[in-house]
């Protein structure tokens, strides 16, 4: 494999990792503010003290991007790890 190519790899994984990370902890606090915010509200709602399905599912579902993109983040950095592994035994 050319220099050219195996640097421009591995700087295409370090962007992904970087990026899946940075997505990551961005869903992660919006995932636990998201949370607080709606048991604070089902907690002072004296009608309903349960939180319902409907409720539970309005707006983004921040948990689950942040699973998702916590999942980009390890497998972008095991397959640069795997590379850069190839590499040092071949080279």
């Amino acid at each position: 494999m050319n220099m050219f190519w195996t640097v421009t790899v591995l700087a295409a994984t370090l962007t992904v990792i970087a990026a899946s990370f940075a997505a990551a902890i961005t869903a992660d606090v919006a995932s636990r503010k998201q949370l607080s915010e709606r048991t604070d509200q089902a907690a002072s709602d004296l009608q309903s003290r349960v939180l319902t399905a409907e409720s539970l599912q309005e707006g983004r579902d921040w948990h689950r991007d942040a699973i998702r993109a916590w999942t980009i983040c390890v497998v972008a950095s095991l397959s640069a790890i795997t590379f850069v592994g190839v590499l040092i035994i071949l080279g």
